[in-house]
């Protein structure tokens, strides 16, 4: 490669010299595709607005509208309700699913750890099925439990609860001490699935 020579501009200021060299080529070479890209990102994200911009990709990421403090549409249908705490199966996918995830803060037996006594009838969240779906499903955050939605599958988080609704009155040894409120029994029913049984209940009935 040639040296390049260096070339003086023909003036000074109080005897300082000024060189006229160019620039190296890598240099150039970085600043123009800079430049190209540059001007691609500004027709991509600011002019044919195609792509998301980092406060919509927040935004997607985590959802704080309405719709986002309901239940996922699969857990408002009857679908899980068809899940029976008799099925050996699922009790055992369950389980599998449960100490592999939750022991470490219910412990093996669910009688409690860093997290609440599963075993008894006092419940924080709420003692009925779909509360303890939606539990696994959102999480308690601020309690340290993260939301499940996004790892487990619907019928993992289903097996699980069901696997959870099997530990009520089995009062392990050195359980923790009862949390929350006394749950009254009473199993509640998402609106889809309250919405079904009525239209089954009008079909039955005989018309005059």
């Amino acid at each position: 490669m040639a040296e390049v020579e260096d070339r003086l501009l023909d003036h000074n200021y109080d005897g300082i010299e000024e060189f006229d060299n160019p620039l190296p080529q890598w240099w150039l070479t970085l600043f123009i595709l800079c430049v190209i890209f540059g001007g691609i990102y500004m027709f991509y994200y600011h002019i044919a607005e195609i792509g998301d911009l980092q406060l919509q990709e927040y935004a997607n990421e985590f959802p704080q509208d309405d719709e986002q403090q309901k239940a996922p549409e699969e857990f408002q249908k009857g679908e899980m309700f068809a899940a029976n705490i008799d099925d050996k199966d699922m009790l055992a996918k369950g389980e599998k699913v449960y100490q592999a995830n939750c022991a470490s803060c219910h412990k093996a037996d669910g009688g409690g750890s860093v997290g609440p006594n599963l075993t008894d009838e006092y419940w924080i969240h709420g003692g009925a099925f779909t509360d303890i779906v939606w539990t696994v499903v959102e999480g308690v955050s601020e309690k340290g439990m993260l939301s499940w939605r996004k790892i487990l599958s619907k019928d993992d988080i289903i097996a699980t609860a069901n696997f959870i609704r099997s530990l009520r009155g089995t009062n392990p040894a050195g359980g923790k001490a009862p949390q929350g409120d006394l749950w009254d029994g009473t199993e509640k029913l998402p609106e889809a699935q309250e919405a079904v049984k009525e239209e089954a209940k009008a079909e039955e009935t005989p018309q005059s």
